[in-house]
């Protein structure tokens, strides 16, 4: 197979020019008073998993845009590091955050989620 840069003016029409009148101006864009969207903090979701088979609840939960504190204390260090690989790619594929709390605990926080300062507080205070 042959991959070839896209010239100007091929029969593909992929390269058309850009009228004046379009550079710099966000269609579809209000000029006066704008509305963001403050994301709602979803409720935590706490997963103690004993084993890889509960890395799909945190999945699961991380998909439906529910944060997730993970507390790997009581896992095989295997395990754990599996559960850790498995979370990381998970953050990398979806686009979340994942950060180390306290100790072994994880908190998993999916794109467009958020946690509190107090809750990040009360996870690491109490280990969960």
């Amino acid at each position: 197979m042959t991959v070839r840069p896209a010239v100007a003016g091929s029969e593909s029409g992929a390269v058309r020019p850009v009228s004046a009148a379009g550079v710099g101006r966000d269609v579809g864009a209000r000029t006066s008073g704008s509305v963001r969207q403050i994301p709602a903090a979803a409720p935590l979701h706490v997963v103690e998993p004993l084993a890889f088979n509960d890395a799909q609840e945190v999945g699961e939960h991380f998909k439906a845009g529910q944060p997730v504190a993970m507390d790997l204390d009581d896992v095989d260090r295997d395990v754990a590091r599996r559960l850790i690989d498995f979370c990381s790619g998970l953050c990398y594929g979806l686009g979340g955050q994942m950060e180390r709390i306290a100790g072994h605990t994880y908190l998993i926080v999916p794109s467009g989620a958020e946690v509190s300062d107090d809750e990040r507080r009360r996870i690491a205070d109490k280990g969960i």
